[in-house]
């Protein structure tokens, strides 16, 4: 603690000799350089930069060599004027300063003459950067406003930038292969993300930008400068519209309408009406002065209403099995049925009946189910929501040295039937979900000048995004009580509710001071944030769950001889079908939840997290003009990132630090069964406010920048061939580190997976209640209740593991320390007209450091000789089989049969059917599962509450034999990026404008990021295994758009005329957005537990056998057949639709797939949005704007994953489409202007 105050000191002292605060700039930066005709550069010149809009102006001088700056200006329209004894007054207009982005003016003077002055009228944008490493693109108002956006949300065009990556939509997108949680979105200098999801949600705003509140705004996607790599290694900043002296506003409609739009591919597929589409969005914009050149405002609201319907397929019984008529394929392939009432001896539940008849309908497709017992209901589920977002800015000229901003967004989001969260009804005519949130942002600044060459601007912001997301009431009253039915096999009756709610806040205090003493810009800053995440949650059951099934204590009546020449696969749905039909009881449940430490388990509490996390960073840039066209940029900041602090103290942790882990075996003690230097593992309050941090503080990010930028000025034949000529063209290139803030759910989940706090009462044994026979428990027979559970901290694990041998425990490294990412940039740039140019970059980063979860109790089956056992046991089946002994793996004494030690100690006294006959045993035998079997020997058999088991010690399969699972957050992920970018831009001009742009990239790791940052290796041995592209990982992507007015009406090419034919001819515009990529990472998978458990065994790949991984990919491709789509071809697929097993075979014990994960890829993905839009004049002032927009034009279809699991029956199947991927939208709006 004494360390971390003075190393905080420290920063404060030397920060202290500046009139600084803290961090993220809203402002933007003009220089230049000044000449006379034979090019020297003229010191001593007046510079004078005035705001067009609000008159605000500003004055400097040039230096020794010419240079002028001016440091820190508002976002907006300037007018630039140079004046100089002996020469005509320079003026150039419509000069544009963007947000973080330097923009540079070379003047060269004329001799005084007859005409004392020259006007230059600029085309607004830079069309090339050449005084900064930064890549950053810009975009302005025009394409903000007049691009065909589908959601009507600026930050789609973040998307074009390249190095962007989509699998999905857009809030999927990464930048340069890095992880989400490093990207750093502001709105008028205040971070906007969603602060809790924002490692795996990265490009979601709480402020819901619109077109109307939104002026222009960059992206920053490599090695940004040392004074804004606060939390962040790219950046997205959007500013808020200013008022002006004039006034200007807009009123707008835009409308969509299900009768204009296609159906999606797979709706026609199934005959499934299209999606119902009606959507309203209206509103308005308009800025103002209220004292003229004085007070400022800008204010809009937009409203948006849509009712619309997004498709899902339930799974559901057959008019027959509903009747209780179970229909089966044998081992011959020949059809059977059982009546399952007359084969049980049990009738329906009546209950039960009313449920399937009043809620249930029938299959309308097979693509889902069986195809015999259970089918598919695809149906539209409808859902309406409302979204009204009011945006203010005020703007307040105090003086000519201090000016002041207030702005503040709020948006009212109101959901019926939240289908992106999955609050929805089941079946029609069910109730539903529902999300509600208020979530408003809010900034203030004030912007100082100390003369000439000294501005600060001093800031503070905040957000706050309430929300809950629920559900309509829907439990059943039973017994006097409402409960929750679960089903197995088909969908459930009712959405079984998960009620929650969160409010992640952030306070935000910032400033940034710039300096400039001769050829240096110095800048001084710092960033202060407290982010605090207030989660409540009722998690799966503060309402008790009645789960219908089978299990030990309450065993099926049916018959196995009912059920001739069936597979247990078959039998296992016949059971649960019966269960359904019977309303047989497998076990009930309820949580319970405590309200502080002290409350004890409160029935009906919710549980809650407040989390807060504060954050630091200091920084020092420089921006030296090392000649007047060579720029050296080079700075360092210092990020502190507070430990996460549980501030409810509801938080739970191991006591013993990392040894805690590896349990009763001791500190590294990794795959050493029967070392036991270890302690029991005790549970216990933790987080700084009960005075044990989560991890130890992390006090050395230090994070360097540097970069150069030299523009050739020489006008030899290499520079006019390679630069188009001096000050034509730019070569450029930095480096950076920059660290990450990673989101408050990563903490959450970690300290939701300790047990305590949340505890789930499961009644499903015989002691517990639940019974079988005459009796069974059942809805007609009764159940029984979970009663309150005692409540008690410290907690030993071994309680936990008593109770539920599901529980474990998760935490973090003792020394976690805070990721971060290396990024560096090479690149060449030029102008091939005056307003276009080229550039083309190498782009690359490297991430250190990186969170990822993993569980150090994976299953061991090396060291301890149990794969070998496995092995022979194996072996003993298949001899007893052919000896026509039946399905047993003992060793019966048979030729080639060998003894198990290993199993004979752990299933002495069992029963054949409990042992040796297990028919689960006996399929992980048959499946090459040694890793998942020895998980369930050591649940059922060998663990801290059987024991040892002869002379098996008690960590004989795991390491921490007292938790199922012992996970631990660790720096142990990394990440590299390498690309080529090659980008061209036009600004506009003669009514054209585009960009186009084409990324060559290649992302690599072993886990992207998640929400949770949890990633479980497949197996501890060998953690390269999964490193590899990454899962977004995209090698070719192409962006490009496009706003082109057609040359036809007043002032254009062709018709210059005015009055009608103006009207009708002129006015006309298109624009367009093109989006075209390969796709991401596919893997060929077994998902066996050959070496580890099946839950970690999801990413296990299979052999490839008879054939190269070159000679696969020629037979992948998407395939339309009447059967459905595919994306192997049918040699790959088995009549049983699975795939052949002569050419992917399941690994063998101990082994993972040879076949290398993401091998493949995805089908890949175009498509063109378009709009038409008539402008037409009214008065001067004022004019009437209609287009027509379409998203989607062509209706292009683009598939997203098959199924790739080769044990499944729709092997190579695909039944979705790409997450990025709409059916034809077509949107109709109007507009008036003045």
């Amino acid at each position: 603690m004494l360390k971390r105050l003075s190393v905080i000191a420290l920063l404060l002292l030397i920060l202290g000799l500046f009139p600084t605060a803290w961090g993220q700039a809203n402002t933007g930066r003009l220089d230049g350089t000044v000449q006379d005709p034979q090019g020297a550069y003229l010191p001593g010149v007046k510079v004078e930069i005035v705001n067009t809009g609000t008159n605000a102006r500003w004055t400097t001088q040039t230096d020794a060599q010419g240079v002028f700056i001016f440091p820190v200006l508002p976002v907006g329209i300037y007018m630039l004027t140079v004046e100089a004894p002996g020469f005509k007054k320079f003026v150039r207009e419509n000069i544009r300063v963007d947000v973080a982005v330097a923009a540079s003016v070379n003047v060269k003077l004329e001799v005084s003459g007859v005409v004392e002055e020259v006007t230059v009228t600029s085309t607004g944008e830079e069309v090339i950067s050449k005084t900064s490493q930064e890549l950053t693109t810009v975009i302005s108002r025009r394409p903000i406003l007049d691009m065909p956006l589908v959601a009507r949300n600026p930050i789609t065009l973040a998307t074009l930038a390249a190095g962007v990556t989509t699998s999905g939509g857009e809030r999927a997108s990464r930048i340069n292969g890095l992880r989400q949680s490093v990207i750093n979105i502001t709105q008028d200098g205040i971070n906007v993300q969603d602060n809790f999801l924002r490692s795996g949600d990265g490009f979601f705003i709480i402020s819901s930008p619109t077109v109307e509140n939104v002026e222009q705004f960059t992206i920053t996607t490599s090695t940004t400068d040392a004074s804004a790599t606060g939390s962040g290694a790219v950046f997205i900043r959007l500013v808020t519209p200013s008022g002006s002296n004039e006034f200007h506003g807009s009123l707008f409609e835009f409308h969509r309408n299900t009768v204009l739009n296609a159906n999606s591919f797979f709706n026609n597929l199934t005959g499934t009406p299209r999606e119902k589409l009606i959507r309203n969005q209206f509103g308005g914009r308009a800025s103002f002065p209220i004292v003229k050149d004085k007070i400022f405002m800008f204010t809009s609201l937009d409203i948006t209403t849509t009712a619309s319907e997004v498709t899902r397929n339930r799974t559901v019984l057959t008019a027959e099995a509903r009747q209780g008529i179970f229909r089966y394929r044998d081992t011959s392939g020949q059809i059977r049925t059982v009546d399952l009432f007359q084969a049980g001896g049990i009738g329906p539940d009546p209950f039960i009946m009313r449920i399937l008849n009043e809620r249930y309908p029938l299959p309308n497709n097979f693509q889902i189910g069986d195809g015999l017992v259970t089918g598919g209901f695809r149906w539209n589920v409808p859902t309406f929501s409302r979204v009204i977002r009011p945006s203010w800015r005020v703007d307040w000229r105090i003086n000519n040295t201090h000016t002041a901003e207030a702005i503040y967004h709020l948006v009212r989001f109101d959901t019926d039937n939240d289908t992106l969260n999955g609050f929805e009804p089941m079946f029609p005519g069910m109730k539903g979900g529902f999300q509600d949130s208020w979530r408003s942002t809010g900034s203030f600044a004030v912007r100082s000048s100390f003369g000439p060459n000294k501005v600060n601007e001093a800031r503070f912001g905040f957000q706050r995004a309430p929300v809950i997301f629920g559900q309509e009431f829907d439990a059943f009253e039973l017994g006097g009580k409402f409960y929750w039915v679960d089903f197995p096999t088909i969908t459930d009756p009712h959405l079984i509710g998960i009620t929650s709610g969160r409010n992640t806040s952030n306070f935000q205090w910032l400033d940034n001071f710039a300096w400039i003493r001769g050829r240096h810009t110095l800048r001084f800053g710092g960033d202060f944030r407290s982010i605090v995440g207030n989660q409540t949650t009722n998690t799966t059951g503060t309402v008790p769950t009645l789960t219908i099934g089978v299990n030990a204590a309450n065993p099926s009546p049916l018959p196995t001889a009912a059920f001739p020449a069936s597979t247990t696969t078959t039998r296992t749905l016949a059971q649960n079908v019966y269960a359904i039909l019977i309303g047989q009881i497998a076990g009930v449940s309820q949580t319970f939840n405590v309200k502080d430490p002290k409350s004890g388990f409160v029935e009906g509490e919710f549980f809650r997290n407040q989390i807060r996390q504060r954050y630091w960073g200091f920084y020092f840039s420089d921006s030296w003009r090392v000649r007047p066209h060579v720029t050296l940029n080079y700075g360092i900041r210092y990020e502190y990132m507070t430990v996460p602090d549980q501030l409810n103290r509801l938080a739970l942790q191991p006591v013993g630090g990392e040894a805690a882990y590896f349990g009763i075996s001791g500190k590294g003690n990794l795959f050493r069964p029967g070392v036991m230097t270890g302690s029991p593992v005790t549970l216990d309050l933790a987080s700084s406010s009960n005075g044990r941090k989560f991890f130890n503080e992390d006090l050395n990010n230090f994070a360097p920048s540097f970069g150069l930028a030299w523009s050739p000025q020489s006008r030899n034949w290499f520079t006019r061939l390679f630069f188009g000529g001096p000050g034509k063209g730019v070569i450029r290139g930095g480096y950076s580190i920059a660290y990450s803030l990673e989101s408050v759910s990563v903490i959450t989940n970690a300290l939701g997976s300790n047990s305590g706090f949340t505890k789930t009462i499961s009644l499903t044994t015989a002691a517990q209640g639940i019974q079988g026979g005459a009796n069974f428990t059942s809805l007609r027979n009764g159940w029984p209740k979970p009663a309150i559970p005692a409540f008690r901290v410290p907690i030993p694990q071994l309680d936990n593991f008593r109770e539920n041998r599901g529980s474990g425990i998760f935490g973090f490294a003792e020394n976690l320390r805070t990721p971060y990412v290396q990024t560096w940039s090479l690149s060449y740039g030029r102008e091939l007209t005056p307003n276009l140019a080229l550039e083309i970059s190498y782009v690359g980063n490297r991430g250190v450091k990186l969170w990822r979860g993993i569980d150090l109790n994976e299953t061991n089956i090396f060291e301890n000789g149990f794969l070998q056992e496995f092995l022979n046991a194996q072996r003993n089946l298949a001899i007893s089989r052919a000896q026509g002994r039946g399905a047993r793996f003992d060793n019966q004494g048979l030729p080639g049969q060998v003894p198990l030690p290993i199993f004979e100690t752990l299933f002495a006294g069992l029963s054949l059917s409990s042992g040796f006959g297990n028919s689960t045993f006996i399929t992980r035998l048959d499946q090459n599962e040694a890793g998942e079997l020895a998980s369930q020997l050591f649940l059922n058999f060998l663990n801290a509450l059987t024991g040892p088991r002869g002379n098996l010690p008690i960590n004989f399969f795991v390491v921490n034999p007292e938790a199922f699972f012992s996970d631990l957050i660790t720096n142990g992920s990394s990440s590299n990026y390498h690309s080529l970018q090659v980008e061209v831009r036009r600004r506009f001009s003669r009514g054209l404008q585009f960009n186009a742009n084409y990324t060559f990239g290649k992302a690599l790791t072993d886990f992207g990021g998640s929400a949770s940052n949890f990633a479980a290796f497949i197996t501890l041995r060998n953690p390269r295994y999964e490193y590899g592209r990454a899962s977004f990982d995209t090698r070719h992507r192409v962006n490009a758009y496009f706003i082109y007015e057609l040359p036809f009406g007043s002032g254009k090419r062709f018709l210059n005329t005015s009055g009608w034919v103006d009207k009708l001819f002129g006015g006309w515009q298109m624009s367009g957005i093109f989006i075209a990529y390969t796709g991401q990472p596919l893997s060929i998978l077994s998902g066996r537990g050959t070496i580890n458990r099946v839950g970690r065994s999801g990413g296990n790949t299979v052999d490839l056998i008879g054939m190269t991984v070159e000679d696969l990919k020629k037979l992948v491709k998407v395939r339309k057949t009447g059967t459905g789509v595919f994306y192997f071809d049918p040699s790959l697929i088995g009549p049983d639709g699975r795939a052949v097993t002569s050419i992917f075979a399941n690994p063998q014990p101990g082994r993972l797939g040879s076949l290398g994960p993401g091998v493949l890829s995805t089908p890949g993905y175009w498509r063109f949005d378009f709009n038409l839009l008539k402008r037409v004049r009214i008065t001067e002032t004022t004019n009437f704007e209609f287009r027509a927009e379409f998203f989607n034009l062509f209706n292009t279809v683009s598939f997203g994953a098959p199924t790739t699991d080769i044990n499944s029956v729709n092997f190579g199947r695909i039944s979705g489409h790409n997450g990025a991927y709409d059916p034809r939208i077509v949107q109709f709006g109007a507009r008036i202007n003045w």
